[in-house]
């Protein structure tokens, strides 16, 4: 029961991106896409950048749930996670289908993707069992 403490982050954050998925598109807020304060790629595709975002959580909050709250070691740990998140965005992607004026579209998922593999990429280190940032009693002898 002490490892499912790890997993709260992921459901938060699920279930946050779930909440906002089920937003119809035409009423999420828009005031953070003023046109000539964003450069120009992140201006045309502002949702990417937001699911790029959020799915780096998921995929942060994935990696160290795998890694401490279960007993998949590197680096396939980090695989799962980033399957896990990466599955998570398919799903919100459909999910998507039955919001008014939403729709499920791939280069989301593609978005989803590629934000939770960056988090994970560069998290990757921290929580390896190599890492200095683990306590002396959970690294494992090399």
């Amino acid at each position: 029961m002490r490892k499912f403490r790890f997993w709260i982050p992921v459901i938060f954050q699920a279930g946050f991106i779930f909440w906002l998925s089920s937003i119809p598109g035409n009423e999420f807020p828009r005031f953070l896409f003023w046109p000539g304060i964003l450069p120009d790629f992140i201006a045309r595709n502002p949702d990417k950048i937001v699911h790029g975002i959020l799915y780096a959580f998921l995929g942060w909050f994935c990696l160290h749930a795998v890694a401490r709250g279960t007993s998949i070691r590197f680096p396939y740990a980090a695989i799962l996670a980033f399957a896990l998140a990466s599955a998570y965005g398919a799903t919100d992607e459909w999910h998507q289908l039955f919001v008014p004026h939403r729709s499920c579209d791939v280069y989301d998922w593609v978005a989803d993707s590629t934000g939770s593999l960056l988090a994970i990429l560069l998290l990757y280190r921290f929580y390896s069992p190599h890492s200095t940032t683990l306590p002396s009693s959970e690294r494992k002898p090399t």
